[in-house]
């Protein structure tokens, strides 16, 4: 099953690469590898998951202006801006046919109670690659539709 975590999930133990007893793998899905989270607790750091650099700074910019995570996800249009290169979209792929087999989880910096990426990320996986996905927690109605819209992950694509 393809999940989501977060980065402070990941410090406090909350996911493991092995969770009572089976192994399962913990992929690390940011534009930058995250301070204080050692090499050793992630199986893979993925950047070609993370959102577009343009659309990740301004986020930020205006998280830090706002001190709102999820006002500023929607004020950037993330859902309607968020896309994926063709090795993005190659990487998903590989991790949806390992998530039919075992656990995934795809950590990022946001916690559970925020909209993410990696809600997206989960979203795109079911569609496109039939990955079994737990969660999203959040509706997110314009990614929905875009989907509905883009018959192929190479219709979301944001190019090389």
């Amino acid at each position: 099953m393809l999940k989501r975590g977060s980065v402070l999930d990941l410090t406090r133990g909350k996911v493991t690469r092995v969770q009572n007893p089976v192994r399962h793998q913990v992929v690390i899905t940011m534009r930058f590898y995250p301070r204080f989270v050692p090499r050793e607790q992630a199986d893979a750091y993925i950047r070609a998951l993370a959102p577009a650099a343009e659309l990740f700074s301004e986020f930020k910019e205006r998280q830090r202006k706002l001190a709102n995570h999820n006002s500023a996800f929607y004020l950037v249009k993330y859902e309607e801006r968020f896309a994926l290169t063709p090795a993005g979209i190659q990487e998903l792929k590989k991790l949806s046919e390992l998530s039919k087999t075992q656990d995934v989880t795809l950590i990022c910096q946001c916690q559970d109670f925020e909209r993410c990426h990696t809600d997206l990320l989960l979203l795109m996986a079911r569609k496109y690659f039939q990955a079994p996905i737990q969660g999203p927690i959040f509706d997110y109605p314009d990614f929905t539709r875009r989907l509905t819209e883009a018959p192929e992950p190479e219709d979301l694509s944001r190019g090389a």
